[in-house]
């Protein structure tokens, strides 16, 4: 990477014949579940780092006007890298860092140019997560840009600038639906042609359908910016881009954007045409540690009297909002716990039943220990079904320590296919085998200490 600069500025001239003012547009911000154009208010755990960049292409992202008619083309290419890396130091904050690197070339009117390598303003902010639900995140962006571009490019700017703004994630089923609107506080640049960069608002509304959920997606980006002097009007200050976007995950850890975008209003930063590919890496903290498995005898009865089962009683009916409930020597589930397919991965789905069995073992000081016991079917091999059943074990284990379970009241066992509920090899009763139980085998007293 540090060749890469070394190269750009030596093929950089010695004069800059622009202005400075930063024109870009479309931005990435590296945010979990963003796109491009538009930030998103997500966090993941904390400690967890993303790291990236993303390359454009843009052709005639500054193009010249008088009384209506086109002079020529200011910036008629520009390649841009964006470098940028993603800190969510909480569960509630995060802090990132972007510096664009570009080359311009080509242009009808030499004067106003600057063709050559350039550097953009470097831009410091963070995120708040205001509010959470598996259906909806609101959240805060405050970013800083410092002046640390090239002069005279039409990539950075001599004074300082601020944004501030809100961000919003809607889902329902397989589609989310995204929302920015941002505050952009600066002084005002005379560029000397027909518009003046001052105080703004950047929009952005993006709908993307998950082809594959966690794997593949498609959306449409409409972003665009409005000067606060002449918001909505047609003009310089009020450019807009309509993006397609696809993003794909080959592994849990890295992530691909690709997509392509076009300008819908005349305005300084839209393009005629744009192609995009961003790629970024997470580094997510190590996870915790499990504990050993808990080896708990079973004692057989006795062999010279016949065991004789009562009835089962049957279970009383669940109220809407119920989850979970304790029944007895157990925690029984309304709803099966649910994994990708031959991971330990749990799907969303399953998140609200995994806080609900927390919030039971939270407000129940007299539960002391729950051992969460991982089952499996017989498709497999045993080794391999005892694998997974513990590896899925861990996840729960890990998932209720999220949710706020101290890991000593807890412990985990794998029983891979070895105690079936169901017999039979049709897909119903595989399925009935692949499951969890949560069994409590320390209860406190109420005049224990």
């Amino acid at each position: 990477m540090s060749a890469a600069i070394l190269f750009l500025l030596a093929l950089a001239p010695a004069h800059a014949a622009g202005v400075s003012a930063d024109i870009e547009l479309i931005r990435p911000t590296l945010a979990k579940d963003a796109l491009p154009g538009i930030d998103s208010p997500v966090l993941e755990e904390p400690g967890t780092v993303r790291m990236g960049g993303m390359i454009q292409q843009v052709v005639d992202p500054l193009v010249l006007y008088e009384k209506g008619q086109e002079l020529g083309t200011v910036v008629s290419n520009r390649t841009t890298l964006n470098l940028a890396v993603a800190w969510d130091f909480a569960k509630v904050a995060g802090f990132r860092l972007t510096l664009p690197v570009a080359v311009q070339y080509g242009t009808d009117i030499p004067e106003l140019a600057r063709d050559g390598a350039v550097f953009g303003d470097m831009m410091a902010g963070v995120r708040l997560n205001l509010f959470r639900r598996d259906y909806f995140e609101l959240g805060l962006r405050g970013d800083l840009g410092v002046p640390s571009g090239t002069r005279g490019a039409w990539m950075g700017e001599a004074g300082f600038r601020g944004q501030f703004g809100t961000l919003a994630i809607g889902r329902i089923g397989d589609f989310d639906v995204l929302n920015e609107l941002t505050f952009v506080g600066r002084p005002l640049i005379p560029t000397g042609l027909d518009f003046t960069l001052g105080n703004e608002l950047l929009f952005g509304l993006g709908g993307r359908y998950h082809l594959w959920r966690d794997r593949a997606s498609f959306s449409m980006v409409w972003a665009g910016r409005g000067g606060l002097g002449s918001f909505a009007e047609k003009g310089a200050e009020n450019p807009s881009e309509l993006l397609a976007v696809t993003q794909f995950l080959p592994r849990q850890d890295f992530q691909i954007d690709v997509g392509v975008g076009k300008g819908l209003a005349d305005g300084y930063g839209t393009s005629a045409f744009r192609a995009f590919l961003g790629l970024t890496w997470v580094a997510r903290p190590k996870e915790p540690e499990p504990p050993p498995p808990l080896i708990v005898p079973e004692i057989p009865p006795p062999v010279d009297k016949p065991i004789i089962e009562p009835d089962p009683e049957p279970e009383p009916e669940w109220e809407e909002e119920e989850l979970a409930r304790i029944d007895g020597e157990r925690i029984v589930i309304r709803d099966p716990i649910e994994f990708e397919f031959n991971t330990r991965n749990i799907l969303p789905q399953s998140l609200p039943t995994l806080r609900y069995v927390a919030t039971l073992m939270n407000e129940n000081w007299q539960l002391g220990h729950l051992v969460i016991e991982g089952h499996a079917s017989e498709e497999g091999t045993f080794i391999y079904n005892y694998d997974l059943s513990l590896r899925r074990a861990t996840a729960i284990w890990e998932e209720l320590i999220r949710a706020g379970v101290h890991p000593d009241r807890m412990s985990i066992r794998g029983m891979g296919e070895v105690v079936p509920r169901t017999m039979g090899e049709d897909e119903a009763s595989l399925a009935d085998n692949r499951r969890v139980e949560f069994k409590i085998v320390r209860q406190y007293r109420p005049d224990e200490d």
